[in-house]
């Protein structure tokens, strides 16, 4: 049994082909040349990182699904690699939807580059595994040089030519995807279009133990209210640990530390007089740090059920609403190569899975130590539904933020 999550973003385009594509000559496509320190610092990079990440899923949420994943890293990935190649007012709208504030590609690269350093784990407990990969068609599309390098070196990734006219290309791409997420995702694809060109794709994968995890005996099954006030039975975690955790008359919150203590995993549940999408909705980056900085650790009795969940939806309508209101229709990427005809996107894919149970990865064996003394804990019950936050502890950078509105799914 495991403590999963893993994710997949695919983004393609299609070309059209004609002769409208605008120019790189274009004096409105060229970037401004700002030295980096003077678009900001990491601690910069990592405010607009939380922000864009809280507003993405605030959006997505929006959608009204009743279980909601997605990772902010993962989509900035997929999305800062295309940026890297957007012109004029692709380029500027690019930077509305994903909340860039004063960073450039060259700053953005630069700092994803030092994050990635800072979110590779320390000790061999946790897996973090990040790739980028772009597969494109040569007959339709060639990298520049230019733009290869800036992939390489900012996000480390890698190019590999595939004919997309050959049917077998789809299996080569989703067995890509498999071999990445370990089997967790299979596929992505079902098809290639006959005028796409072009698959951008970030797999992370993220895996690991407890570092008080939760004894298999103390799991029953205990009620569980979802938002439109039915009750179901769900096999529910227990324990009575020391743990950090904060309560307030909007929320409570308990964090679950891996055994590294390089990640820590959040569960937030809003007041019972509160709605959970009301409380999504106003869920800023003040309540995000608010919690973290609040973080008492105590002795508390917590009962959080089991959960495997897995979503996958298209994010064009999230992003348009965020500005990408012409990127779907007539984009500029010139600054990626060669185009054979005019681009615009016309999916963006998003694939989520993850699993919660007692112990970690592998089944491996977690002792729980309770704090023995005679006074009855506060108790934080997980049984409606409820937000959590896969976060880096020293950056407070999310990989994945969630709602549980259906344990079962």
């Amino acid at each position: 049994m495991k403590y999963l999550v893993s994710f997949l973003f695919a983004l393609t385009f299609t070309l059209i082909s004609c002769d409208d594509n605008q120019s790189v000559d274009n004096p409105s496509n060229e970037i401004p040349d700002i030295d980096i320190s003077e678009q900001g610092d990491l601690d910069d990079y990592i405010g607009t990182s939380i922000e864009y990440g809280l507003g993405m899923f605030q959006d997505v949420d929006a959608e009204g699904e009743e279980n909601v994943l997605i990772s902010p890293y993962s989509l900035q990935s997929a999305l800062y690699m295309t940026m890297t190649g957007a012109k004029g007012e692709t380029y500027q709208e690019f930077r509305s939807a994903l909340n860039t504030g004063d960073f450039l590609p060259n700053g953005l690269g630069t700092y994803y580059s030092d994050i990635y350093d800072q979110l590779t784990p320390k000790s061999n407990n946790t897996t973090f595994n990040s790739q980028n990969k772009i597969y494109y068609f040569p007959s339709l599309y060639t990298p520049s040089e230019e733009y290869t390098n800036d992939i390489q070196t900012y996000y480390n990734g890698t190019f590999t030519e595939e004919d997309f006219s050959d049917p077998a290309t789809v299996d080569v791409i989703n067995g890509w995807v498999d071999e990445v997420t370990e089997g967790r995702i299979e596929k992505v694809l079902d098809m290639i279009q006959a005028d796409e060109a072009v698959f951008l794709i970030n797999a992370l994968v993220f895996t690991a133990d407890w570092g008080i995890g939760f004894t298999e005996y103390g799991t029953s099954n205990r009620p569980f209210t979802t938002r439109d006030g039915n009750q179901i039975e769900i096999p529910t975690m227990s324990s009575d640990d020391v743990r950090p955790f904060v309560v307030t008359d909007n929320y409570s919150a308990v964090d679950l530390p891996v055994s590294d203590e390089d990640y820590a995993v959040t569960f937030i549940m809003p007041s019972e007089s509160s709605d959970i999408n009301d409380f999504i909705s106003g869920f800023s980056s003040d309540i995000y740090h608010n919690i973290y900085d609040n973080l008492q650790s105590d002795r508390i009795q917590v009962y959080l059920p089991k959960f495997e969940i897995a979503t996958s939806m298209n994010m064009k309508d999230v992003l348009v609403s965020r500005g990408m209101t012409t990127t779907f229709e007539n984009a500029d990427l010139s600054g990626m190569g060669q185009f054979a005809g005019s681009q615009y996107l016309t999916r963006v894919l998003h694939d989520v899975y993850v699993k919660v149970d007692e112990k970690g990865i592998d089944g491996a064996a977690v002792t729980t130590v309770g704090v023995g003394v005679e006074s009855v804990p506060p108790t934080l019950r997980f049984d409606r539904p409820f937000v959590f936050v896969v976060r880096h502890i020293d950056t407070r950078v999310p990989l994945f933020i969630g709602k549980v509105g259906n344990p079962i799914g």
